[in-house]
């Protein structure tokens, strides 16, 4: 390593030499315009993330609560609050979410061009033309310019890791302390920003020990680059800067083990398990660079390879070949260490080609082109005439500015001819990629919602979607629920205004809807009963009108419901009671949904209810699940962020009933009986929120909300009944009763000692309120109870509560005389509440029954 030079005067004045200066002010003008043009346009609408980060720095905006601690797979914050700073400036639009983006790209440019500089000795001139090229490279890069121009954290990535070289490689030529601090601070900017960059901690993690290894090699040797103890004090400092910058990110690992779960989850290999299969991912991730790339164009545009034309190929195998040649150079072990890095991303994951994960990459490549310049320092510097020397690097300097301009005018092409063309996406080309991936129908959603002057309703699923919710944020940026916003008239029904119906593709047979209002406020309201929601099928399929995207893609139905401009009603209780309290945070008011499950197998969807309690609330997920009544599981809904994009629970107000729409699958071949719908909350760190009982202490960590019923497929035949008819309570009436052997065949008589069957039929006048216990009670010809059964219909598995108004029930009761018993029999049956054990009244032969017992027969 060279002497560090001489401490430049401070009453020097600073002056930059002009012509790299203007041609450095000019790249970066290059590089906005290819950033800039078309900004608001290209790409069109929002993606699903970038909807997200805008949610959020909304959220951050409006309440002042840092999105830190979610559990949205996204444990990086530090870009949403740069992307707060441009909402705030712009507003919540498209240009401003992405706006952020833009002065990250450009700057990246910039950073490059610093980075660049140490590939050429210092004090020479050739820093600043060498630095020049670097950060040319990433101006004219397809991905980069795409990324700039998109709302994704990772764009923080290349401009993290260019500025972290830059103050290493600086730090390792001067041993200024400060920059090693500045290198500190923005490795830890690096773990910020995106996944992708914690494999930078490891390549500075080696620089360090390589650095402070040159220390020990050099020993006290005169001229040595630094003493070893300003080596460590450089090391010390580097590494406070980083723990100090870091530590936000090392507390939210403290708290959430399971923080980076998601790059768990995409991970497809590793070098351990899979050894066999590392020439093929490192061939299909180095293909990403030169042949072909991510198809996503989320990330990317046309799979156009990160270095696009075979010239800048050329000069990155240069590049990498002079890095390879001089190893002892600083940055020459730090740009390949930081291009295998940046591959490893990629090469460990299950998606090979991925634009994002690779982003890494925006940094090594332009530093390792940078390097090209190898060959023609040595060769200058072995030339004896000046002018042949000058001559030369006036020449490279003109072939790599037509290098960098012809790539710059085919980055423009590519990009312009992409969004002016219908990329197709799906078998077939079934959808425009454009509307697939950037949510342009729910842009066209949104826009009619901000145009009309009446009220709009839409499903809640699709107006809780991030996309759809920032595009509706400035025009209706506050949300409500229908408990705070309208009044039940005498019988319980809220009075809806008519209005225009939404109903994009995807929400085909929602039940649920919410109202944008035409002051601003986005009502969410209770479940529709059915009778609404078939005249609202039916006017759709009369009168419905069609809207399109501008891809020609449909984006939703629309209809006026009520046709005649009158009100609809909805009922403003759900129907089913819960009062679930979780951890004195949310409660489970109750639910909506169907009371029957299909006997085939299928799907069905629920609304629950929840309102605020009075602890404070974070960010919660909503699980549901089937069970049966021995509490086993059947099956499980998705698990659903509790209106995380649209209403989070930290934001309820007194006073709110929330709905959230799920839905929750059946399998086929179920037993007919009775069902527990179970739910449960997750906090931020998926550790179940517990129920609270009504002595203030946990009971459980799920809920049973309610009773679910799988239907018998037929009829229960009553063959051989023997009539016995009473009624209980106007609830349930017994019809008649049949006695057999175990082996099924009739009874006329009771033995003692002998078991018999003894099977009861019902019939429900009404839907029962509850799951009484049927007794059964057989006494002996001296009156005396001599044996008794007391069970549930079937073990409780087909309960009073599950049994529909005119339905037909058997259930069976065994019975054994005593051994010393005598008869005449007589056989009494009745219902009663568990656990208080009151019996149901009832009436038989036009006779209220004192003891609240059926008589069915004297059997001898």
């Amino acid at each position: 390593m060279s002497p560090a030079p001489s401490r430049r005067s401070a009453a020097r004045p600073v002056r930059l030499p002009l012509l790299p200066t203007a041609l450095a002010l000019a790249l970066l003008l290059a590089a906005t315009a290819l950033r800039a043009y078309h900004f608001n346009e290209w790409p069109p609408g929002l993606s699903h993330d970038e909807a997200i980060n805008g949610i959020d720095a909304l959220r951050l905006l409006r309440t002042g609560v840092i999105p830190l601690y979610t559990r949205d797979g996204r444990p990086e914050p530090l870009f949403r609050f740069a992307q707060t700073l441009t909402i705030a400036l712009v507003g919540p639009t498209r240009f401003g979410l992405r706006l952020a983006s833009l002065y990250t790209g450009v700057l990246s440019v910039a950073a490059a061009i610093r980075a660049g500089r140490h590939f050429a000795p210092r004090g020479s001139k050739a820093r600043r033309w060498i630095g020049l090229l670097a950060g040319g490279t990433l101006a004219v890069m397809v991905g980069h310019i795409h990324l700039s121009r998109v709302a994704y954290r990772a764009i923080l990535l290349p401009l993290a890791i260019l500025l972290f070289s830059d103050a290493f490689l600086d730090g390792v030529e001067t041993s200024r302390r400060r920059s090693f601090a500045l290198a500190g601070l923005w490795l830890a900017v690096t773990a910020l920003s995106y996944t992708a960059g914690l494999i930078v901690i490891g390549v500075a993690g080696s620089g360090i020990a390589l650095y402070l290894l040159a220390g020990l090699m050099d020993g006290r040797r005169p001229g040595a680059d630094a003493p070893l103890r300003t080596r460590w004090l450089n090391t010390l400092a580097f590494g406070l800067a980083f723990l100090l910058a870091v530590s936000p990110l090392i507390g939210m690992l403290i708290i959430q083990p399971e923080l980076y779960s998601r790059a768990q989850e995409v991970g497809g290999a590793t070098f351990l398990s899979q050894p066999e299969v590392w020439l093929g991912r490192f061939r299909d991730t180095w293909a990403m660079i030169h042949r072909v790339g991510d198809i996503n164009p989320q990330y990317n545009v046309a799979q156009t390879p990160l270095l696009h034309t075979v010239p800048l190929y050329g000069l990155l195998l240069l590049g990498l070949a002079g890095c390879l040649l001089r190893p002892r150079r600083p940055a020459s072990w730090l740009a390949v260490a930081l291009l295998i890095g940046g591959l490893l991303p990629v090469m460990l994951s299950n998606e090979i080609p991925h634009g994002l994960r690779i982003t890494d990459a925006y940094a090594a490549l332009p530093l390792l082109i940078a390097a090209s310049a190898d060959p023609l320092l040595w060769l200058a510097g072995r030339l004896s005439h000046p002018d042949a020397g000058r001559a030369l690097r006036t020449g490279w300097a003109l072939a790599m500015a037509g290098v960098l301009t012809w790539a710059g005018v085919r980055s423009a092409r590519i990009y312009s001819d992409y969004f002016q063309s219908d990329p197709r996406w799906g078998d077939g080309g079934a959808i425009s990629a454009l509307s697939w991936f950037f949510e342009t129908r729910r842009l066209a959603v949104a826009g009619m919602i901000a145009e009309q002057e009446g009220v709009i309703y839409l499903p809640l699923s699709e107006a809780a979607h991030p996309a759809l919710r920032y595009f509706t944020a400035a025009s209706h940026p506050r949300v409500v629920t229908f408990a705070t916003t309208f009044e039940a008239g005498p019988e319980g029904r809220l009075e809806l205004p008519s209005g225009e119906f939404l109903i994009p593709p995807s929400a085909e047979g929602a039940t649920t809807f919410v109202a944008f209002m035409p002051d601003g406020r986005l009502v969410l309201l209770p479940r529709f009963d059915g009778e609404t929601l078939e005249g609202l099928d039916g006017a759709l399929a009369a009168s419905g009108r069609r809207i399109q995207d501008a891809q020609g893609e449909l984006a939703a139905t629309v209809v006026t419901y009520p046709p005649d401009g009158g009100s609809l009603t909805v009922g403003s209780a759900p129907a089913h009671g819960a009062g679930v309290n979780f951890d004195n945070q949310v409660s489970l008011t109750g639910w909506d949904g169907p009371e029957t499950l299909p006997d085939q197998g299928g799907e069905i969807e629920v609304t629950l209810y929840f309102a605020p309690g009075p602890q404070r609330r974070r960010d919660l997920s909503v699980f549901t699940q089937l069970w049966t009544v021995s509490l086993e599981r059947v099956a499980s809904g998705p698990q659903l962020l509790l209106h995380r994009w649209l209403y989070p629970p930290g934001e309820w107000e007194e006073g709110d009933i929330v709905p959230l729409t799920t839905t929750l699958p059946v399998p086929g071949g179920l037993e007919p009986g009775a069902y527990r719908l179970a739910v449960g909350l997750l906090d931020y760190r998926s550790e179940r929120l517990p129920v609270i009982g009504l002595d203030g202490l946990p009971v459980s960590d799920a809920a049973i909300a309610g009773t679910l019923k799988l239907p018998r497929s037929a009829p229960v035949s009553t063959e051989g009944m023997i009539p016995a008819s009473a009624r209980f309570e106007d609830e349930i009436e017994l019809l008649g009763y049949r006695i057999t052997d175990p082996a099924g065949q009739p009874v006329e008589s009771l033995s003692p000692g002998q078991p018999v069957l003894v099977t009861l039929f019902w019939r429900a006048l009404r839907r029962p309120a509850e799951d009484y216990t049927i007794f059964l009670h057989l006494h002996d010809g001296t009156g005396e109870l001599v044996a008794q059964n007391d069970s549930q219909p079937e073990g409780g598995q087909y309960p009073t509560g599950i049994w529909d108004a005119g339905e037909i029930v058997s259930t069976t009761h065994p019975l054994t005389p005593p051994p010393d018993s005598e008869g005449p029999f007589t056989l009494y049956t009745g219902l009663y509440r568990w656990p208080d054990l009151e019996r149901l009244a009832v009436t038989q032969d036009g006779e209220a029954r004192e003891d609240r017992r059926a008589t069915l027969a004297a059997v001898p």
